[in-house]
């Protein structure tokens, strides 16, 4: 089965989940893919709807992504939210909700963040915290951009100049294994509803 996805995230930074998606969508069987990040849709005062919207006609897809982070709600409230605003939708779409934002889900990988940072081979202790306990942490974005610094090993003249923001999505793009985290429960819904939209696809592709 081919298929063309486009991701629609809160800010533009969001785009280092594509490396997730795609990983999910190699773990099932008889999928190719090609993706796409909605650079240019409206500012998010348009709504959900109208951004939507906008990212499929300028992006066409067959499933679009649609990125919201958790923030202070439950994963149940958000989604509800996705899917209250989304009811008009003429388009498959899989909810991508991390709790509470997109960084908890990169600071599963010590070495990735190690290679990021530009010191593989750095042997500094890092303060990640176990991979179950993600979803209970106040700021992931802090915790990351944290262990980045940390792990670059520099000198405090040099840290300065040192943007932990730039190296956040080649942690992404350097974690082959995103298996951990099965242990969390955003990313188990979330990889529930792509399989369950891929097999609607499927279905109506017969």
């Amino acid at each position: 089965m081919d298929l063309t996805y486009t991701l629609i995230t809160d800010g533009s930074s969001d785009r280092v989940l594509i490396p997730i998606i795609n990983w999910a969508l190699d773990q099932i069987d008889g999928v190719r893919y090609a993706s796409q990040h909605a650079e240019i849709t409206l500012r998010p005062s348009a709504g959900l709807l109208l951004r939507a919207e906008s990212a499929i006609k300028y992006y066409e897809c067959d499933v679009l992504f649609v990125h919201r982070d958790a923030e202070s709600l439950s994963i149940k409230s958000r989604i509800e939210e996705i899917q209250n605003q989304l009811v008009k939708l003429n388009k498959p779409y899989v909810p991508v909700v991390p709790i509470r934002m997109t960084e908890a889900w990169l600071l599963g990988d010590e070495q990735a963040i190690r290679s990021a940072a530009s010191n593989p081979n750095g042997k500094v202790k890092l303060n990640l915290p176990e991979v179950n306990s993600l979803e209970g942490l106040a700021d992931p974005k802090s915790v990351l951009f944290e262990n980045l610094k940390l792990a670059s090993e520099l000198p405090s003249g040099r840290l300065r100049k040192f943007r932990p923001e730039v190296c956040r999505h080649r942690v992404a793009e350097l974690i082959s294994d995103f298996s951990q985290l099965r242990n969390l429960s955003a990313f188990v819904h979330f990889e529930n509803s792509l399989i369950e939209s891929i097999q609607a696809l499927a279905g109506s592709a017969l």
